[in-house]
């Protein structure tokens, strides 16, 4: 039985909406997080400050794992490396860490910590002695900060913030919604051999976070080798 390496590059892209999410409420109950140009957390009352349904940039990860595919053996008695063909499953764990695209910290709150570690699984669908295509899942824990540019205007109406006293009438701010830190997901993973004990691998899971909720979607190249 051997043992495959990766080092992958991953990208999330999370799905947000909110109808203000910069609000007191928002910030509090619902994940976000806003920030002034001057980079302190947003205190004030928005109006008007919907965000429409979209994608919207996460955090970039380096991923370094390892799987076992059991090793399996061609009829010639010899290994069949980083593409097992007759093996319809692999099992594997991978640690990862956010080197760009964690929030700030609001108010009171540390620095979040940006590593994270899960669990996948591949399901060949179909494979050849250069490509395979599996059918994949994932499950692990880490945090999903998913960025938007938000336009807020200030509610007059209502008295100002005693903690900020000085939100002119229109600003753009720095929006953040948090997403996990447990998820589950499913998606296609797609492995091409280079040589015989290396293969590129491209994978597209789409992700559910609890008990922070939202859905993303994490496409990923790695660099898979067999020792």
């Amino acid at each position: 039985m051997s043992v495959d390496l990766s080092l992958a590059v991953a990208q999330d892209i999370g799905f947000v909406s909110s109808d203000k999410p910069c609000s007191r409420d928002a910030q509090l109950n619902d994940g976000w997080t806003c920030f002034r140009a001057q980079g302190d957390q947003y205190h004030g009352t928005p109006t008007g400050s919907r965000l429409p349904a979209g994608a919207a940039l996460g955090p970039t990860r380096l991923l370094l794992g390892l799987e076992l595919p059991f090793d399996a053996i061609d009829s010639k008695g010899e290994s069949a490396g980083v593409l097992p063909a007759r093996w319809p499953i692999v099992i594997g764990a991978r640690f990862g860490w956010a080197f760009r695209g964690i929030a700030p910290p609001s108010d009171g709150q540390e620095h979040a910590f940006p590593v994270g570690g899960e669990l996948t699984a591949r399901v060949k669908l179909t494979a050849s002695s250069s490509f395979r295509l599996d059918l994949l899942a994932v499950t692990g824990v880490r945090l999903l900060d998913a960025y938007a540019k938000i336009k807020v205007t200030e509610d007059r109406s209502v008295p100002p913030s005693v903690y900020q006293l000085d939100n002119p009438d229109k600003q753009t701010l720095d929006g953040y919604k948090r997403m996990g830190t447990g998820f589950v997901g499913a998606g296609l993973a797609a492995t091409f051999t280079l040589a015989k004990w290396s293969a590129l691998r491209f994978e597209l899971p789409v992700s559910v976070f609890f008990p922070s909720s939202g859905v993303a979607v994490t496409p990923a190249m790695a660099l898979v080798v067999t020792p």
